[in-house]
């Protein structure tokens, strides 16, 4: 009787798995079908695309589950389903009746809220369902609301009407963007993985870094930074990326947190460097109505200041520690590592062409997946087969579940906020606290952005944090791109930041290390990613705002503030740093960073005569592997 039940499971199992790879496959064409022939109208696109998320999601999570709750499962699935059929085989009639909703409508509109967020909660946790659930009993219970956060009020219906059959709620820009462009990213990386580009990038990275001091930790920076351009996830980059660099760098004399630490470091920045920034980069598109481009311009100036930042410690982390590279015979040759995979560039130097000649992003996104199929071909090293494509088309919709769900339930947020003016309140409110400073302004900002990044996607932290709080940023007179940048970058930092270090926590549990020390320790070493944003915001030169000269002053003194703090933190530079020369650094790299052109002439003055009184200082001192001792001055 056992084996029978086992027999029965078995084939359910297997049953469902095939469903899984065939819903999933068909998600990914739907996307390719509307990136070649155009996209849908856009209640259609969307409702489809979060049906097939849905679909997936309970499919996935029911996969081991028997009797009673399997049952439950795969009706949810199937009302998932459903929801996309609805909407596509009634469009023509919902959009005569012009927002009137039958019962069944209201009632389905209902279900399908209630699994969004059930299914929210499987993939992404509670933080964000249990916000979109505060959001729609705000706007229920708006009347007996106090702290001048009250309003009329709505009714069940229109609340349904609202989130569910219009593209102002769930099906609004969020979920737009997860279902063009983003989706296009996706498949764009799961190609990539396939045909070996992970690998190439790691081998590329050891070529490059690898013999030089504590090289595997700059190769950790350098492979984070090219793997970041095909993830967009600083969690899978910590993951994937760790499992090879994390046991280098211990192998070489790095403390276990503080390998994950810079892991850790090295996976966010890739999501804050151009060419690729992750998703939310491309919900930034639609919120700001700014070209792609155009961020990614200025985006790269901090972006670079932040690896540049990184690459110092790891330096001065070596040279503290006399902390060496690797041998020559353990590294792969540069020359037949570029090219064996330099093909593996050309899909990104396709989408620059087609954004410059003036494609939309989700065109240009589109033809890098043939153009990567393509030129995968050109090589036996890269070469995929027809399974390897099926397999990276099921990876890639599995892959945006995440991603498209986060969308979906941030949309009911969205909603919320613009049918009940919260939006307006909160930056009112915000304002109101800050007492007319900015500076108040950007740390209550900084705060809350880091609050709600504890337990949220990237891309549902921006989406939230552009809704909410950028109008008060704006009503500051801060550029609009800065403005959304400063909200990009804290929803980012949130992955190290204690307690909850979702990236830290990721690269920790490669390294076997103590999570909170490695949190901690990102924390301390990644202090650069925390100033950044009020610096960009105070001085836009470094988004490459204003004259030429201008820029490039700005990023002179940037870079050996920078250069300084990573000094100050580590205590080192070309010996170890007493407490009187660390504050005095300290105090030089603020002076730098600071917007003020006289305070920063006077910032380099200072550094060059701190810089001859040091060097005096420490004529004596001669470095000694694992003999490091403070210098008191």
């Amino acid at each position: 009787m056992i084996d029978i039940k086992l027999k029965k499971n078995i084939n359910k199992q297997l049953i469902v798995s095939k469903a899984i790879f065939i819903v999933a496959v068909l998600s990914s064409f739907f996307a390719l079908f509307t990136g070649l022939f155009g996209e849908r109208v856009d209640l259609i696109q969307r409702g489809v695309h979060l049906g097939f998320a849905l679909t997936l999601v309970f499919l996935i999570t029911g996969l081991n589950k028997i009797g009673f709750k399997w049952l439950i499962d795969f009706v949810a699935s199937i009302a998932g389903a459903f929801s996309a059929i609805y909407l596509v085989s009634q469009y023509n009639q919902i959009m005569l009746r012009e927002g009137l909703m039958t019962q069944f409508e209201i009632l389905l509109g209902a279900i399908v809220i209630f699994i969004l967020l059930e299914a929210t909660r499987r993939m992404v946790g509670w933080a964000l369902p249990l916000i979109g659930l505060c959001c729609v009993a705000y706007a229920y219970f708006g009347p007996y609301l106090p702290f001048g956060l009250n309003h009329r009020g709505y009714s069940f219906e229109r609340i349904a009407g609202h989130l569910y059959l219009s593209t102002d709620g769930i099906y609004g820009i969020p979920l737009g963007v997860s279902a063009t462009f983003v989706f296009m990213f996706i498949l764009l990386g799961s190609f990539m993985k396939m045909s070996g580009a992970g690998e190439f990038f790691n081998d590329l990275a050891l070529g490059l870094t690898g013999r030089t001091r504590g090289g595997p930790a700059k190769v950790a920076v350098v492979s984070s930074a090219f793997f970041g351009t095909i993830s967009g996830s600083a969690i899978a980059n910590a993951s994937a990326t760790g499992t090879f660099t994390i046991p280098l760098m211990r192998r070489v004399g790095y403390k276990p947190e503080v390998a994950a630490a810079f892991e850790s470091l090295a996976s966010l920045g890739g999501q804050l460097m151009p060419p690729i920034m992750g998703s939310a980069a491309f919900v930034m598109i639609e919120f700001t109505q700014i070209p792609y481009l155009e961020i990614a311009a200025s985006a790269l100036i901090p972006g670079l200041l932040f690896f540049f930042t990184v690459f110092v410690i790891v330096d001065l982390e070596a040279v503290k520690h006399g902390l060496k590279g690797l041998p020559k015979e353990q590294l792969p040759r540069l020359g037949a590592t570029l090219w064996d995979g330099w093909t593996l560039f050309v899909p990104l130097i396709v989408l620059f062409v087609l954004l410059f000649l003036g494609f939309s992003t989700f065109k240009a996104a589109f033809w890098t997946v043939p153009t990567t199929l393509m030129v995968t071909l050109l090589r036996k090293s890269t070469r995929i087969s027809f399974h390897e494509v099926l397999v990276a088309l099921n990876n890639g919709g599995i892959g945006i579940l995440g991603i498209a769900l986060a969308c979906a339930c941030a949309g009911i947020v969205v909603g919320v906020a613009t049918m009940t003016g919260l939006a307006v309140q909160i930056s009112s409110l915000l304002i109101s606290l800050s007492g007319g400073s900015l500076f108040i302004l950007l740390l209550l900002t900084m705060l809350v952005s880091l609050l709600l990044g504890m337990g949220l996607p990237t891309v549902a932290c921006y989406i939230l944090l552009a809704v909410l709080l950028g109008p008060a940023l704006e009503s500051f007179g801060i550029p609009l791109l800065a403005a959304h940048l400063f909200i990009f970058y804290f929803g980012i930092v949130s992955g190290i930041t204690p307690p909850v270090a979702l990236v830290s926590y990721a690269a920790a549990g490669v390294a076997k290390s103590d999570v909170v020390s490695t949190a901690w320790v990102a924390c301390r070493m990644g202090i650069v990613v925390y100033i950044l944003p009020f610096i960009f915001v105070y001085n836009t030169s470094l988004l490459g705002f204003g004259p030429w000269w201008a820029v490039v002053f700005s990023c002179l003194k940037a870079v050996i503030g920078c250069a300084l703090l990573a000094a100050v933190i580590l205590g080192y530079l070309i010996g170890p740093l007493g407490i009187i020369f660390r504050v005095l650094f300290a105090v030089v790299a603020s002076s730098l960073l600071f917007p003020s052109t006289i305070v920063s002439a006077s910032g380099l003055m200072g550094f060059i005569l701190l810089i001859i009184v040091y060097w005096q200082k420490m004529q004596h001192f001669i470095p000694r592997a694992g003999a490091v001792k403070d210098v008191k001055f």
